[in-house]
This record gives structure tokens, C-alpha cells and sequence, in this order.
């Protein structure tokens, strides 16, 4: 049988799994969102050179 301690134990680890999982979300979003914004950083820059190249 289980007694009371073991099941506060339990609810620990849940809420350790909850916090791993919202730290593993938070790290997965910033990566992708690093991503799309140097994507975008790229595609300006290629953009800004050919402006400056249909103005000469």
C-alpha cells in the first residue's frame, strides 16, 4: 500500500514533468522562432540588394 508521503511524491513528479515540459515548449518555440526571424532577415537583405541594383 501506498502511504501519503508516496503519493506527494507522486504529485511532484507531475509537477516536474509539467515544468520540463513548459521549459522544453519555451526552448522549442524560441528556436523556431530564431529561425523564421533570420530567414526573414535573409529574404530582406536579398531584397534590399536587388532594389539597389534595379535603381543603378
Amino acid at each position: 500500500m501506498y502511504t501519503g508521503n508516496s503519493t506527494g511524491c507522486v504529485y511532484m513528479t507531475n509537477a516536474s514533468s509539467t515544468y520540463l515540459g513548459v521549459l522544453i515548449g519555451a526552448i522549442i518555440g524560441v528556436i523556431i522562432f530564431w529561425w523564421i526571424y533570420y530567414r526573414q532577415k535573409k529574404t530582406t537583405e536579398k531584397q534590399d540588394e536587388v532594389i539597389k541594383k534595379l535603381k543603378i
